[in-house]
């Protein structure tokens, strides 16, 4: 569909797969992606009316990149008060998380069973259906030492229509040095740091990147010489402030880089400085003023990078609100125009149709 959009000049075959797509799905980011470009499809046909439509059914989804892009389309600001969870009660589901299997799951944790651990916790989690369900799941999660599980519960509840600000977007201690990074927000720390590793202090990937912001060795290597201190391995997952002291020095070092785009550091964090070089070479300068930059976004070709900027920015109005930004919490639209010259990207209004149409 973004293709015969964007490419094509077909609108009308892209809002059938858009339409198409939207019926099919069911989590927020898809509802919401599905909606917004079968807005800009109806948009790109003349049919204002039907594009309004689309825009405020993906505002619905004000935790989305494409929700929020919506609302700025139509120069309004999600209510995040709307969408929280009414807290009723504390003790509804108390009790499961007291029982055998949890139990059980508490001391696979104790004994390190990662696998056996996330297997149980989904199995607790499985039958919850309200507010007070997952929050009795995150307080279990937090007891046992599993920050990451207690988001994986409150990511759960946000896709059953349930949304649980702190638990969904925790916040820990930063070391003070980071208070010197002058390019980067602790939003932007946190919002990193939630996609990364889900704050769990101890995680190491596949490919080896290592606890709380996910560094390589050999990257946090540099970034410690850099910095004129000490560096060893093991302090990456054995020391949470260390290590987000070296990434928060990375992503400070890649904004200012690309000229305070954000769009930019995220993705050279996530796939490499020299990947954001090939494809600013391949698909454009997203930092020109002539570059739409939802489009050079949406050409990223590793749809891991493309997903990890997203969700990234889509973070970071919550992150402001929890750290009580006195600026204005969503400005997705100022997000994505950091570092772009002279003409900045901004949502168009609706276009209305004459008197004689």
């Amino acid at each position: 569909g973004w293709i015969a959009l964007r490419f094509l000049d077909d609108p009308g075959s892209a809002q059938r797969h858009f339409v198409t797509m939207y019926e099919a799905v069911t989590y927020p980011i898809s509802l919401a992606r599905g909606a917004y470009w079968s807005a800009r499809a109806a948009e790109a046909l003349g049919d204002w009316a039907a594009a309004a439509r689309w825009y405020h059914l993906a505002k619905r989804h004000p935790m989305t990149f494409y929700g929020q892009l919506a609302a700025a389309k139509l120069r309004s600001t999600p209510d995040i008060a709307a969408t929280q969870a009414a807290i009723t009660g504390h003790n509804a589901v108390d009790i499961r998380f007291s029982g055998p299997l949890a139990q059980a799951t508490e001391l696979m944790e104790e004994a390190k069973e990662d696998a056996t651990v996330r297997q149980y916790f989904a199995a607790l989690v499985r039958e919850l259906t309200t507010a007070e369900d997952y929050l009795a799941a995150t307080r279990f999660a937090t007891r046992i030492g599993r920050p990451d599980l207690s988001l994986w519960a409150a990511k759960r509840a946000g896709r059953d229509g349930i949304f649980l600000l702190a638990q969904s977007y925790p916040v820990i201690s930063l070391p003070e040095e980071i208070g010197q990074l002058s390019e980067i927000e602790p939003a932007l720390i946190f919002a990193v740091t939630r996609q990364e590793s889900a704050f769990d202090s101890g995680a190491i990937s596949s490919a080896g990147a290592r606890g709380l912001m996910q560094l390589m060795p050999g990257t946090a290597r540099q970034v410690a010489r850099k910095l004129d201190i000490s560096y060893k391995p093991q302090w990456l997952i054995q020391d949470p402030a260390y290590n987000a002291l070296l990434g928060s020095s990375l992503l400070s070092e890649h904004v200012a880089q690309f000229d305070g785009s954000y769009i930019l550091a995220l993705a050279a964090y996530n796939a490499g400085r020299h990947r954001v070089a090939e494809w600013r070479t391949r698909y454009g300068d997203p930092l020109a003023a002539d570059t739409d930059i939802i489009d050079w976004l949406e050409l990223i070709p590793f749809g891991e990078t493309r997903n990890y900027v997203q969700r990234v920015l889509e973070s970071l109005p919550f992150y402001r609100l929890q750290l009580g930004s006195s600026d204005k919490y969503f400005r997705l639209e100022e997000d994505l125009a950091r570092g772009k010259q002279a003409k900045a990207y901004a949502p168009v209004p609706l276009p209305r149709p004459n008197k004689d149409s």
